[in-house]
């Protein structure tokens, strides 16, 4: 006599078996429809606003749930971008700390070589106002003769 196994009895394997035939029945109707629906959409235009109406519920509570896990991974992705991108700072900080040093102590030593050469900032102050009074044309070398004085300007 043959023992039979605890628990699977022959509803059981009934049931499983029609649930099987049911989603393979399923796929097949999907796939024809949608078949169908890629080759002629207008006819099927109607039955697949039915479909969104009736699915419309389940896809916005679904695309919530998609929403928040994108929501915590793109945090997440963010989080890493800004902690590789407050270390690039940080290097750029210092890098510019250096540049910034060396840029005043080569400003204090132009002060001192501008102190040691008695350099002044010039100034565009008219001077002196002249004019040329004569000129000479017949040696190789031109001279001129200026009018400048106390009287000129």
């Amino acid at each position: 006599m043959a023992t039979a196994r605890p628990g699977w009895s022959r509803r059981a394997q009934y049931g499983l078996f029609f649930s099987f035939l049911a989603v393979i029945a399923g796929i097949i109707v999907g796939l024809i429809l949608l078949v169908v629906s890629l080759v002629a959409p207008d006819e099927f235009a109607t039955l697949r606003g039915a479909a969104l109406d009736v699915t419309g519920p389940v896809a916005s509570a679904l695309h919530e749930v998609t929403a928040t896990a994108q929501g915590l991974s793109s945090g997440a992705g963010d989080y890493w971008d800004a902690v590789s991108q407050n270390g690039e700072l940080k290097r750029e900080r210092k890098a510019m700390l250096r540049r910034m040093v060396e840029a005043k102590a080569i400003y204090q030593e132009n002060l001192q070589l501008k102190a040691a050469l008695q350099l002044r900032q010039h100034t565009r102050d008219t001077i002196a106002a002249g004019r040329i009074v004569g000129s000479s044309f017949n040696s190789p070398r031109r001279f001129a003769i200026l009018s400048a004085g106390a009287r000129d300007g």
